[in-house]
């Protein structure tokens, strides 16, 4: 798969080349029309030769020509530039490379948030986490949409509406997927988009909310007022054309529109600042509206995005860069002052304004939602470009079931990355094995892909089924010196919560890594077999890894408790792993060979 994009890339590079030099020569073509044109009419003007001046105006049309033609190509050679960060993003994914893109997730990562700890134990965010390498929303709710996708399996899900909306996903995930070229197309528009607008990638844009009845009785009155004014100047100028009256009049019309247009400008002025913030905002969204738009969907969500979107939206941001160009004119007030003595220019244009979010406010927040619904969506399809997928079927049912077939690690290399098979149903397992087994990876392959599938994205499985739960995980455990609280209770309090919800019989997954390693080991034996106890429902499934073999034993003791393992072998004094789940406890042990190899112990 990477030699495709490598293969695109190329393809890419090339066409940037030659974009650069027709750009370049554009641009020299420009600066000559421009000079010539200038010198002719300079000539024409001074010497009085009409040839000079005829030369001069086909010298400035040719100018002009050659400003529009740089314009498009320099637009082209943006997108060109843009879709090759996007490929060159993709040919990173199949290395350890996209470890160093900028943008990891960390802020999602908040104390206070419900699924915090799951996220920080899973590597959801932060760096080298699942985020860091699937997003490509160029939008701050783009992001955020991921965010709250990747996170759906931390929170009270079993519900069928819910997974209504994840199998919504997977079909418009699905479809993305199979149309690399409109996707990649979004991609880079999205990248385009960050690139020019890099100051409104944490904003979430310009109120969008409808403005009460006082603005729009505003308008009508501005309007009113405004035509009477216009009217009675173009009467005043007839009479005296008439030589009714003496023009006197109609230049004191004048005078008097100039001073009511200055009177009301600093009012005015802070609608036309919001004008231009809404312009700058959806102008930067308009080529990617406009993709969706013309694009032909099969997936139910991709058919309601498109739908929201419409046929207004282009008619809606036209408009409004037609405004938005109309008040270009304030930044030189030579001209924006004659128009506003002659017609009062500046009161047409807030009526203008004021109709216009009277038409379309309401319309805003459904183009937007599309955009960043896309966004996340083009995210989670990423996998499916970089790695060998499979869509989850979601089953339903009280008891929670979870069967992967050759199930991996999305984070890691597929030539480096092995595959185990998983069937959790009434079962929680004791994951025994030495040190650097892969026990803790097994775990985190099963939270990450769970998550996947229920943020509605493909999973790194050949085949997949599960049922819908909530994750509960201790893994990554850390103390909290400022709250006095040690690794040993921290991962207490997280075992705590798993029990009082457990109380609720609600399907649940738990995921305990080395459980209470933090203490001695006749306390911790003790503790984690009532733990381990407690635990044991037909409304929970999970996996504890332990080095404690005595742990072992109670598989014996209750029905739901299985023993796993993952073992090692030597090779030439060399230690070797296989990284392969199975069944039964682990008989062997490696540490003191490690310490040996360390140079710690003889």
């Amino acid at each position: 798969m990477a030699e495709h994009f490598l293969q695109m890339e190329y393809e890419i590079q090339t066409d940037i080349t030659v974009t650069e030099r027709i750009v370049n020569r554009y641009s020299i073509f420009r600066l000559l029309s421009f000079i010539i044109s200038f010198c002719l009419i300079a000539i024409g003007v001074a010497d009085h030769k009409g040839g000079m001046l005829v030369a001069g105006g086909f010298a400035a049309g040719l100018f002009f020509w050659f400003v529009i033609c740089f314009t498009r190509k320099q637009e082209r050679l943006t997108y060109l530039q843009g879709k090759q960060e996007v490929l060159k993003a993709y040919i990173a994914r199949f290395s350890e490379d996209w470890k160093t893109f900028p943008d990891d997730g960390r802020d999602f990562l908040s104390a206070g948030a419900d699924y915090y700890e799951g996220a920080l134990d899973l590597d959801l965010f932060g760096n080298a986490s699942l985020f860091q390498y699937m997003n490509v929303a160029g939008s701050a709710k783009g992001r955020g949409r991921l965010a709250k996708y990747l996170t759906t399996a931390f929170g009270n899900i079993p519900c069928n509406l819910v997974q209504q909306d994840i199998i919504k996903r997977q079909q418009a995930v699905g479809e993305l997927i199979e149309q690399e070229e409109y996707s990649l197309h979004l991609e880079t528009l999205s990248k385009c988009f960050r690139r020019r607008h890099k100051d409104l990638q944490q904003v979430s844009g310009p109120s969008m909310e409808q403005e009460d009845g006082h603005e729009n009785k505003q308008a009508v009155l501005t309007l009113v007022f405004a035509g009477s004014c216009i009217l009675l100047t173009l009467v005043s100028l007839t009479l005296a054309v008439f030589q009714i009256i003496s023009y006197d009049w109609f230049v004191i019309m004048l005078i008097l529109q100039l001073i009511v247009s200055q009177a009301v400008d600093g009012i005015l002025s802070a609608h036309s600042n919001t004008a231009f913030s809404y312009m700058q905002y959806l102008a930067a969204y308009q080529p990617f509206l406009d993709a969706v738009r013309k694009q032909d969907a099969k997936a139910d969500l991709l058919k309601e995005l498109r739908e929201e979107i419409g046929t207004d939206a282009a008619k809606g941001i036209k408009q409004l860069n037609t405004i938005g160009e109309a008040l270009q004119f304030r930044h030189n007030p030579l001209v924006y002052g004659l128009l506003c003595m002659l017609c009062l220019y500046n009161m047409f244009l807030f009526v203008a304004f004021v109709r216009w979010k009277q038409r379309y406010s309401k319309r805003i927040d459904a183009w937007m939602n599309s955009v960043f619904e896309l966004e996340a969506l083009l995210s989670l399809a990423v996998l499916g470009r970089t790695r060998e997928v499979s869509f989850p079927k979601l089953v339903e049912g009280v008891e929670p079931v979870i069967t992967m077939e050759n199930m991996r690690h999305p984070l890691i290399m597929e030539r480096e990355v092995k595959g185990n098979d998983v069937s959790l149903v009434k079962e929680l397992r004791l994951v025994t094995g030495s040190n650097m087994s892969g026990k803790t990876t097994y775990l985190r392959t099963l939270g990450l892909n769970l998550a996947l599938a229920y943020a509605g994205a493909p999973v790194c499985a050949d085949r997949a089924e599960t049922s819908m739960m909530q994750i509960f995980t201790s893994m990554r455990v850390v103390d909290d010196v400022s709250q006095g609280i040690s690794t040993f209770y921290a991962e207490v309090l997280r075992i705590k919560n798993m029990i009082t919800y457990s109380k609720q019989q609600k399907p649940m997954l738990v995921l305990i890594d080395e459980i209470f390693k933090g203490t001695n080991s006749a306390d911790r034996i003790v503790g984690a077999t009532g733990v381990i106890k407690n635990l044991c429902h037909n409304w929970i499934i999970g996996m504890v890894s332990t080095h404690d073999f005595e742990l072992c034993k109670l598989e014996k003791q209750e029905q739901m408790i299985c023993n796993y393992h993952f073992d090692e072998y030597f090779e030439e004094e060399q230690l070797k792993f296989e990284y392969q789940i199975k069944e039964g406890r682990c008989t062997t042990t490696n540490a003191l060979h490690i310490l040996r190899m360390a140079g710690i112990t003889d």
